[in-house]
């Protein structure tokens, strides 16, 4: 099995597939719409593209994805690129990765000179962060892809009738596997431009949407500008990944009519590598076990894995070999499994805080913090310090209507945390940085919470 729409089509041609800008598409409309797609990139491409990719500007609309199918139907991989990044940026990727041309829409632009060297039967290249300063991408295989959603299909219980909320950009693979996922369950797709409040609650309400994907920060938002509002019964859960959630996130929704399943993912592994069954209990603070043929264990605090859906590689390669002799891959985030299962996510290693000679994770700071009275959210980082080589701050946000009391902060910590691991300064932000993806920044709300800090 591969990420095919002409099969998806032949199996089930009148199914609805795609809920995009108000359309309704089937995948027999979508199939039809993809091979004329080749046929234009056919005219166009360079010959002699086996082993290149095609760079894909890579917006969440209809065109993105049809041209998506194209690729995968015509055996080329994508190279998937952020619609809002800066030109500096995409010229930069373009010259370290060599596509044979680059897609914006429906226009195709040939390249000049492209590299012949991604391995066959690669689907997708996907950028990834990391601490070389060298663009790199995942190498992610059909076959990873494939691997990927029967996992997470036996994880989640799929249904016939299941729609799937696309609000995260398909740029990256919390998004792209929502298409992946649908595609290969023959299952249907809304897909969204960009996250909206509004839009989400419409969408659930108007297209009977079963499922979501969503970091915290999304769902916060949501429950904060509709206070009255609750979800229709037949979502069945809202898929929450990206970073660490407060505490009390999970039972506001529950009272809101929305299951929670805390998940751990990573691009290296096409997305989901742990998720909590739908049966969860609502005080588990983990992501749950492993899905069916992953396997998680940590060394030294550092969460390795290994499993059917990991990627062939990185492109391109930089400095040491990426799985240890046995296949397991180091993820760089730090974490615990309870009871030698469930894995609990701490931060990035390279997060850590090193504080008179300790190392304290941001994460165990932050659940802590989200614990005091009127904090909505935080954010943890470290500031360098003659005597301490490192002290803890922190940037706070309050629930709207509120204010943070610094002795409600100093009583809470107390309590909680020892002198090693109390932040020393605090500052209150209307709200915290976020990355693309949603998440938390860290390293811009350090830049901008710097000058307000105040002594705790």
């Amino acid at each position: 099995m591969r990420l095919s729409i002409v099969e998806a089509a032949r199996e089930c041609p009148t199914r609805t597939a795609l809920y995009a800008e108000g359309t309704r598409y089937t995948f027999g409309e979508l199939s039809a719409r993809t091979q004329q797609r080749m046929r234009e990139f056919t005219a166009v491409l360079p010959k002699g593209v086996a082993g290149s990719s095609v760079a894909v500007i890579a917006s969440n609309d209809l065109e993105t994805t049809v041209s998506l199918f194209a690729l995968w139907e015509l055996e080329i991989p994508a190279l998937l690129i952020h619609p809002r990044a800066p030109l500096a940026e995409r010229t930069r990727l373009l010259e370290v990765f060599q596509p044979a041309a680059s897609v914006r829409g429906r226009e195709v632009h040939p390249s000049g000179p492209f590299a012949r060297d991604i391995p066959e039967g690669t689907a997708c290249l996907i950028l990834t962060s990391g601490t070389t300063g060298h663009p790199k991408a995942a190498v992610l295989s059909h076959a990873a892809f494939v691997a990927s959603a029967e996992a997470s299909g036996t994880r989640l219980q799929w249904r016939s009738d299941d729609r799937w909320l696309a609000s995260l950009s398909i740029a990256h693979v919390g998004g792209l596997s929502i298409i992946t996922r649908c595609l290969l369950a023959r299952s249907c797709v809304v897909l969204h431009r960009r996250f909206s409040e509004d839009k989400f609650v419409r969408a659930l309400e108007e297209e009977r949407v079963t499922q979501v994907s969503l970091v915290p920060t999304m769902l916060e938002r949501v429950l904060e500008r509709y206070p009255q509002w609750r979800a229709p019964g037949y979502l069945r859960f809202a898929l929450i990944g990206g970073g660490p959630a407060n505490p009390d996130l999970t039972i506001r929704a529950a009272r809101r009519g929305i299951r929670t399943l805390l998940s751990y993912g990573l691009t290296e592994c096409c997305s989901q590598v742990c998720t909590q069954p739908l049966d969860r209990s609502d005080d588990d603070p983990t992501c749950g076990e492993p899905l069916d043929g992953f396997q998680v264990e940590t060394r030294d605090s550092e969460i390795w894995v290994k499993g059917p859906a990991m990627m062939t590689g990185y492109y391109p390669q930089h400095g040491a070999p990426v799985f240890d002799k046995d296949g397991w891959f180091g993820t760089g985030d730090a974490g615990v499994l309870e009871d030698g299962q469930r894995l609990r996510v701490l931060d990035r290693l390279d997060d850590a805080i090193v504080t008179g000679g300790e190392k304290v994770h941001p994460s165990e700071v932050e659940a802590i913090l989200l614990t005091c009275p009127n904090v909505r959210a935080a954010c943890v980082f470290g500031r360098q310090d003659a005597v301490w080589g490192q002290i803890i701050c922190a940037a706070l946000t309050p629930a709207p209507g509120t204010s943070v009391d610094s002795e409600d902060l100093r009583t809470t910590c107390a309590r909680y945390l020892s002198p090693s691991r109390m932040p020393r300064k605090y500052c209150i932000l209307d709200h915290i940085p976020l990355n693309r993806n949603g998440k938390h920044s860290r390293a811009e709300t350090a830049r901008v919470a710097t000058p307000l800090l105040r002594d705790l």
